[in-house]
């Protein structure tokens, strides 16, 4: 009995090598094809669409305050936010920012002082406070889009490039009319 089942591995290993030399050799895999280049994009910066653009640029900004020998150092990263918060020329986006950090300046100093980057920094502030990211840059459209260029953003982005602009669109109910009257107010971009 086990003579026979030694002879039955033996022909079943004999019968897998011989179908495995008669198989062609498998071909190298093909590199991956390079992603179809997108079209250019409407508006002037893609980071403004991001969540969290205004977080990282208030956090760059405070880190760009604090000397280098002082950026482990809790109390020097408050006194930065502070000193970045209490300076004027801030704009209303990050002067909001500003009002969300001031408050939980511990919980933004903490991981600032462990080298975090500020992307991560900025998801962590969402625990503390979720309004962190409704902050965001408004949406501006280039001067050269077209209307078909218009034509592509969503309805939501339209609503907010008019709310941005302060105007109003009263009567509007397809996306055509609201493509429209952006068109109408471009000159209003800042």
């Amino acid at each position: 009995l086990a003579f026979a089942a030694a002879c039955n591995n033996a022909a079943t290993t004999a019968a897998t090598a011989a179908a495995a030399a008669a198989m062609p050799p498998l071909a190298p895999p093909s590199p991956p094809s390079s992603p179809t280049p997108r079209p250019p994009s409407l508006l002037t910066d893609r980071d403004r669409l991001d969540h969290s653009a205004v977080c990282i640029a208030v956090l760059n900004s405070v880190d760009g305050l604090i000397a280098k020998d002082k950026k482990n150092d809790l109390p020097s990263i408050e006194a930065g936010i502070d000193k970045y918060c209490n300076g004027g020329g801030l704009g209303p986006k990050e002067k909001k920012m500003c009002y969300y950090m001031e408050p939980i300046k511990r919980s933004v100093a903490q991981p600032f002082s462990l080298k975090m980057p500020k992307d991560r920094v900025c998801k962590r502030l969402k625990k503390d406070n979720d309004a962190i990211c409704d902050v965001k840059f408004a949406v501006k459209v280039e001067a050269a889009a077209t209307a078909e260029d218009v034509t592509k953003l969503r309805v939501k982005q339209l609503k907010t490039i008019l709310n941005d602009r302060g105007v109003e669109c009263e009567g509007c109910l397809e996306k055509s009319d609201f493509v429209k009257r952006v068109l109408e107010t471009a000159h209003m971009d800042l």
